[in-house]
């Protein structure tokens, strides 16, 4: 009787343990490796690969890449508080992944210009200038992002840093 007790509280604790890990790792987002497995991506996978940590989507194979990013910029997931983490995700892409990438940045900046730019104030300088730099290339002229830079400037809420390297992305592009 012992031993059938014993067994029985012993599946029960597997099968909680096995429930907590599933629900971590949809909390958590995919991994590269069951992004790559996934024979249909649909737009609930997107909603955890949005979530994922440390997640570089160049690793990933590249028909999925477009995949995902088409999915990304037709429901608009990304929003203004996980645009960094998007931006590092999609830094080493290329192709016409990169052009997706970059098209669903240009979208968020569109729709709100200073939320934008404050936003990216938190990469660093080189990524922040590059960013800004694709944008003047592609999208718009270098006077209108630096007109927003300047706008940015003056608010008082932006740090005496951030200042800093505000002041040194618009000498760059001027230079450029």
């Amino acid at each position: 009787m012992k031993r059938i007790i014993n067994l029985i509280v012993f599946i029960l604790l597997a099968f909680g343990l096995l429930t907590v890990y599933k629900n971590i790792e949809k909390n958590n987002g995919l991994n590269i490796e069951a992004i790559n497995k996934l024979s249909d991506i649909k737009l609930e996978d997107v909603k955890k690969i949005v979530k994922s940590e440390n997640l570089d989507l160049s690793k990933i194979d590249e028909d999925k890449q477009e995949s995902i990013l088409s999915i990304i910029k037709g429901f608009d997931l990304i929003d203004f508080n996980s645009l960094n983490k998007f931006i590092e995700q999609g830094k080493n892409l290329t192709g016409s992944a990169k052009q997706l990438y970059t098209d669903i940045i240009y979208n968020k900046y569109k729709k709100n210009p200073d939320s934008f730019m404050k936003e990216i104030l938190k990469l660093d300088s080189d990524d922040m200038t590059k960013l800004l730099k694709t944008f003047a290339d592609k999208y718009l002229e270098k006077p209108k992002i630096v007109d927003d830079l300047e706008k940015l400037l003056k608010d008082d809420s932006i740090s005496d840093s951030d200042k800093k390297k505000i002041q040194e992305t618009i000498k760059q592009l001027k230079r450029d």
